[in-house]
């Protein structure tokens, strides 16, 4: 099961792009990726290692904490539509 969820989290990072309005609401769809990629690892502790490296992955290309502080939107929900369909909450500071 731990592949799936890389895969999943892989299909959202790939579609970030396509996802969002702006700048921001699209890189906030590697936030979702990260947690995809967490779920990978915690369910299946095989895939730990590669779990971890793809967490690190996204997280480095969500917007940053100056992004966040900048764009006021700490701890607001964004909704991710295209085919993705969720919603990602922006990290407080």
């Amino acid at each position: 099961m731990g592949r799936a969820h890389l895969a999943i989290a892989a299909m959202y990072a790939k579609s970030a792009n396509n996802c969002g309005t702006d700048n921001f609401s699209k890189r906030a769809v590697y936030w979702l990726a990260a947690k995809e990629a967490n779920k990978a690892g915690r369910i299946d502790p095989t895939m730990k290692k590669n779990a971890a490296k793809s967490i690190a992955n996204y997280e480095a290309k969500a917007p940053a904490k100056s992004e966040i502080f900048s764009s006021g939107r700490a701890g607001q929900v964004i909704k991710v539509e295209c085919w993705i369909q969720r919603s990602v909450t922006v990290p407080s500071l």
